[in-house]
Parts: structure tokens; C-alpha cells; sequence
């Protein structure tokens, strides 16, 4: 403000300056060790410019009862002109000063000084003090004029690096266009709560973050108290069950498509083996026949994987040593990758025990390996390391995937290209690759994430372009007492019988092909297209039925599960057999309920079939029947 000097007096801590600017006197207030014997001696009616805050008092219906000018020092009082020689208005402003720095010496204005020191010593420590990271920025250049220590810690920054700086100049939001809507919103109205946005840190990490801004006033310039809440956690455990959501649509979908075609195939291959019984096997038709079973088996293979993914794979689990799963695949895959490349294994020093299918593992392991072999054209080292880790409530991994348990840990990294951030993002979806057009399925992954969740563990991924990759498999682990002993699997050929057959297929050519194996071989059957059906042919043919081989999935909400239950509690030494072109998990899970039970996936071969319907019925020959109790109308 600039007026005329009316008057000065002291007290024991300050010096009260009280000017006219032709409308209002006001006083301004400064420490008295800043006086000046120039100030001091100014006469009155000298022109003077003060710079300071100046205070607003008003009544409870906010009309002014008066204001105040706070002083730091002597270099913000300057002199714009000196007094005039002497007028008579001069005594009465003279008179008015008097009477003003009379006012203040009451004490109103000391008491408002003091307060106004509280209020801001309170609110630069409540600033410093909070654990939310709080910036005040300029409105329009979001220019840093103060941070407090959580902002400083939170996104690692130095306060000699920030204050004076622009968010553009240090980079503080990576997306410019979230920057440009905060700021539109904030120029349409006068606070923002809630905006979602990412900060990038001083090292280059991106965080998210929620935004709240209220504009203010400091010293004439509108200015934004901003606060930043970090939810990056929060957000990445969001978009994981998004992304495990989503999966487990497309892996729906996925077991839907592939149960449909593995019946296809069945129809496919079961009658492309009977026509190849039935011509010459050097003539032109065997060998379009021998193709077509090529092609056959090459769909059943993508249909496998596809119920890999969908976790509705056939899964035969046993307890074995991690280890000793990754010490019998380095020397395969040393073949499989070339010299270039070499394998590492970092194994744990004691045994790894896991409940799993081991082919699967293979897979899984196979799978990578191939992958990490694209990624490193040039060569480089893929490393295999296997651990145990145990998980509680109180230290679960921030995966969305993740639960309390021992789990036995398996590794696989290279040095490879790396991944971008949106590659890993979809790196799990089925047909989703980055190869070139003919050199991938896209399944391979997809697969590898299936199999990992039917064995209930979890994936975590870790890849930056030019780092690498390390993929990070957690399985539940078993009891070392548990290890399964090595045992010789054994082929059986075909076999023929004179049993009596029950079959029950919605799908009528493959109840028909189906029918024609069993009959070819000497077995009696009886087909029946669903549930209803087969229990009436049951009701009249109970005593001839030696074999139920029946689809597990059928119309008429009666599953071939219920089926089998059923006949068996009527007939104790019936053998079942299920097939299916889902998982047999659901069926080994009744193993009480169905003792001796035989499962053939779809698609099958002949070969398949027999051998399960020899073993399914050897075992019946074998397992002691006990006696049916008598009815209850042959009672005594």
C-alpha cells in the first residue's frame, strides 16, 4: 500500500507505523530491532510504500472492524516522496494518527500478531507432519513453491531439485494428457477431488495416484494445495483380478470350444481306425487314411492345450523332488536350446517335494525354454532355480492369485529381449504372440498359466525390455515322506471279450463309432442316447450289464456321474468307465463313491478304449465282490 505517513510510536517489541491512503488509516506493525534511524526521523506527511501481509478483522457479520500491516523488516517501508511543507490539514491527520496508534496500544492488534503466528506455525507443521505427500503449486504453471517430507519420500525427490520448478520440467506427469484434464477441471471450478492420475518418480518409476487440489491464496496469487494418496498397490491387485477374471471367461469359453471338438475328433479318429481295418493297408486310401489320422492327432494336440488353459486338462498327480524334475531336463534342453546358449541350474540343497502331474511340469519347462530360446537369438544363459517358501496371512505377496501355504518354487529366467509393459499384460492369452506369422500358436504361455492354476498355485512375472525375463511358478508343496517311488509304466495291447456293454452318449455318431469298437472285438452292447433312457433299458437288462461306459457331461441334468452312482448302488461289482473331453478331476475326487472307476478322454483312439475297457473289467475279475444284502420281501 503506499499513503502519508501520520505517525510512529514503540512499545517494548515493536514499532507501529500508521499511514493514510486517503481513504482509511491503517497501522502497520514491525519488530522493533528492524527500525531505522531513517525511519524514525521521517517527518509526517512523508509518501511511503509498505509491502507486507496485511490482516482483515471483522465482526460475526463479516463488516470490517479494522486491518493491520504486517512488517519483517526496514527494507519493506520505502520512500516514494518527502513531506510537504506544513498545511493545516496536516494536524488533523496528525490528531488521526494519534488517536489510531492510541487504538492499537489497547492490545487488539498485538493479540491478532500472535494469533496469526499460531495459526501459521500449526499449519507449516501439520504440512510437514502428514504422511500424505501435500505440494503448494502455482495454479497456472503448477510451479513447486513447497512440498513436505512425505512428498520428498514418497516420489524421491530433493527439495533443492523441486521448489521453483515446473511438473513439466521434472517431469512429474508421465501422461500429459491426464495433466491437461486435472488442470481444465481446476480452472472450471475451484477444487478437485479424487482424480485419478500416475506420478513417474525421480529413479523413472510410475505410480498411481489420487489427486485432491483446493485452490488458495498466498500473497496475491492463486495457488493449489494439492494432495497425492499412492494406490499403486491397490491398483495392481485391482488389474490382476481383472486380468484373472477375464481369463477365466476366455477359459470358459475356451473348455466349451474344445469339449465340442474333441467329440468331433473322436467321431474323426475312431472311424478313421476302422476304415483303416478295413482296406488294404498298401493301397492309396490307407495312406490318405494315415494322413487324416495325422491331422486328427496334430487338432487334438491344440485342443489339449486349449484344456490346459481352461485348467480342464486330465491331470495324473503324484509326489516327486523338484529337483530332481529340473536335473532330468537340463540335459534335454541343452539339446533343444544350442551351444549358444547356456543352461544353469541353481537347485536347492535339500529336496523340493511337490504334488503334481509331472508330465505337465515337463511342459511347463519345455514351453519356457522355447520361448527364452526366440527371446535370445544372439545366445545368453537360461537358469533354472528351485526353492521352498511358506506364506502366511501376515506375509502373502501383493498377487491377487496368492494364499497361505508351503509352496515348492520354480524359476525359470533368461537374459533374453524382455517384455514391455503391454506384452505382459496379454502374455497369458490364448493365441496372443509376438512372433512372426507361422512361427507360434500363441498357446504355449496360455498353457503354462492353465496348468499352474489347476495345480492351485500362481504365476509372477518379472521382465523389462533389455533385462530379461523371469517367470516364477509357486506350487503346493508335499511332505518329503510323501515322494512317490519310480515306477515302470507298462502297454497293453488289445484285448477281446464276451462281456455286455452299456453305452451312454448324447453325441450319436460317437456312440455309434464307440459301438462298432466294442462289437468288432466281441463285446455285446446296449446304447442308450441319455439318462432317462439308460435307466430304462437298466430296468430290464440290470443282470447283463457287466460295463457302463457313459459321457460324463449329458442332457437332462442327469449327469453320467449320477448314472454310475446309481447303477452302482444296485449293482455293486458294475465296472465304469467315463469319457469326456473335460477333466476326470471331478471323478477321482469320488474315488469312495466309485471304486475302480476307468476314465478315456476325448479324443481317443482305439488302442485307448479297448485297453480301458480290458483294465476297467480285469479289475472287477480281480476285486472281491461282497454279498448284496437279500431283499427285504425274502425276509423270513
Amino acid at each position: 500500500m503506499e499513503g502519508r505517513l501520520v505517525g510512529q510510536t514503540r512499545s517494548d517489541e515493536e514499532h507501529l507505523v500508521t499511514l493514510n491512503d486517503g481513504l482509511r488509516v491503517i497501522t502497520a506493525v514491525m519488530p522493533f530491532k528492524e527500525v531505522t534511524s531513517e525511519l524514525i526521523h521521517l517527518p509526517p506527511d512523508s509518501e511511503l510504500r509498505l509491502t507486507g501481509i496485511c490482516e482483515y478483522r471483522s465482526n460475526h457479520r463479516r463488516e470490517a472492524e479494522g486491518y493491520q500491516l504486517l512488517l519483517w523488516s526496514g527494507k519493506d517501508i520505502e520512500l516514494v516522496a518527502p513531506a510537504p511543507w506544513w498545511t493545516g490539514d496536516r494536524l488533523l491527520l496528525a490528531v488521526g494518527g494519534l488517536l489510531v496508534v492510541a487504538l492499537g496500544s489497547l492490545g487488539w492488534v498485538n493479540f491478532l500478531r500472535r494469533r496469526v503466528e499460531q495459526t501459521q506455525g500449526r499449519f507449516a507443521a501439520a504440512f510437514q507432519a502428514s504422511p500424505v505427500p501435500v505440494a503448494i503449486v502455482t495454479r497456472t504453471q503448477f510451479r513447486f513453491i513447497n512440498v513436505n517430507r512425505s512428498f520428498l519420500n514418497q516420489f524421491e525427490f530433493r527439495r533443492a531439485n523441486l521448489i521453483g520448478k515446473t511438473a513439466d520440467s521434472v517431469g512429474l506427469f508421465p501422461s500429459p494428457e491426464k495433466k491437461r484434464r486435472l488442470l481444465d477441471r481446476l480452472m472450471a471450478g475451484s477444487s478437485v477431488q479424487d482424480f485419478e492420475g500416475e506420478i513417474r518418480t525421480k529413479d523413472g518409476r510410475e505410480l498411481s495416484v489420487i489427486l485432491s487440489a483446493e485452490i488458495i491464496d498466498l500473497d496475491g496469487e492463486e495457488c493449489l494445495l494439492v494432495l497425492f494418496q499412492d494406490v499403486t498397490e491397490r491398483v495392481n491387485l485391482m488389474n490382476q483380478l481383472r486380468e484373472s477374471q477375464k481369463m477365466e471367461a476366455i477359459g470358459q469359453l475356451a473348455a466349451g470350444v474344445a469339449h465340442d471338438f474333441n467329440n468331433l475328433l473322436t467321431i474323426i479318429r475312431g472311424n478313421s481306425e476302422l476304415i483303416g481295418m478295413m482296406v488294404d493297408r498298401n493301397s492309396e486310401v490307407a495312406e490318405l487314411n494315415g494322413e487324416m489320422d495325422h491331422a486328427a492327432d496334430r487338432a487334438a494336440d491344440l485342443t489339449r492345450q486349449l484344456l490346459a488353459f481352461s485348467r480342464k486338462q486330465v491331470m495324473q498327480k503324484t509326489t516327486f523332488d523338484l529337483n530332481g524334475i529340473v536335473v532330468g531336463s537340463t540335459k534335454m534342453l541343452q539339446r533343444l536350446l544350442g551351444e549358444k546358449i547356456t543352461v544353469r541350474q541353481e537347485l536347492a540343497p535339500a529336496t523340493v517335494p511337490l504334488i503334481a502331474d509331472s508330465g505337465m511340469l515337463d511342459q511347463i519347462i519345455m514351453n519356457l525354454a522355447i520361448n527364452a530360446r526366440d527371446a535370445m537369438p544372439e545366445g545368453g544363459q537360461l537358469t533354472l532355480r528351485t526353492s521352498v517358501v511358506i506364506y502366511t496371512e501376515t506375509n502373502l505377496p501383493t498377487h491377487a492369485e496368492a494364499h497361505a501355504g508351503e509352496f515348492a518354487v520354480l524359476e525359470i529366467a533368461d537374459t533374453g529381449e524382455g517384455m514391455s509393459p503391454e506384452t505382459k499384460k496379454r502374455v497369458f492369452e490364448p493365441f496372443f504372440t509376438t512372433k512372426e506369422v507361422g512361427k507360434g500358436t500363441g498357446l504355449g504361455l496360455s498353457t503354462v498359466y492353465g496348468i499352474v492354476r489347476q495345480h492351485k498355485g500362481w504365476v509372477e512375472l518379472d521382465s523389462e525390455v533389455g533385462r530379461g525375463t523371469c517367470f516364477r511358478f509357486l506350487l503346493p508343496a508335499a511332505a518329503p515322506e510323501d515322494l512317490s517311488p519310480d515306477t515302470d509304466e507298462t502297454s497293453t495291447s488289445f484285448f477281446r471279450g464276451t462281456e455286455t456293454v452299456m453305452v451312454v452318449e448324447d453325441e450319436d455318431v460317437v456312440s455309434r463309432m464307440i459301438q462298432r469298437t466294442l462289437t468288432a472285438s466281441g463285446y455285446s452292447v446296449l446304447v442308450a442316447p441319455d439318462g432317462p433312457s439308460a435307466r430304462e433299458i437298466w430296468a430290464t437288462e440290470r443282470d447283463r450289464v457287466d460295463l457302463l461306459v457313459t459321457d460324463l457331461v449329458m442332457p437332462n441334468s442327469l449327469s453320467g456321474l449320477d448314472i454310475a452312482r446309481e447303477f452302482k448302488s444296485e449293482k455293486t461289482d458294475l465296472a465304469v468307465i467315463f469319457v469326456s473331453g473335460y477333466s476326470a478331476d471331478v471323478i477321482k475326487g469320488e474315488g469312495d463313491v466309485l471304486p475302480g472307476s476307468g476314465f478315456v478322454p476325448k479324443p481317443f483312439t482305439r488302442d485307448k478304449l479297448m485297453t480301458a475297457v480290458h483294465d476297467t473289467l480285469n479289475n472287477r475279475r480281480q476285486a472281491p465282490i461282497s454279498p448284496a444284502s437279500p431283499p427285504q420281501s425274502a425276509r423270513p
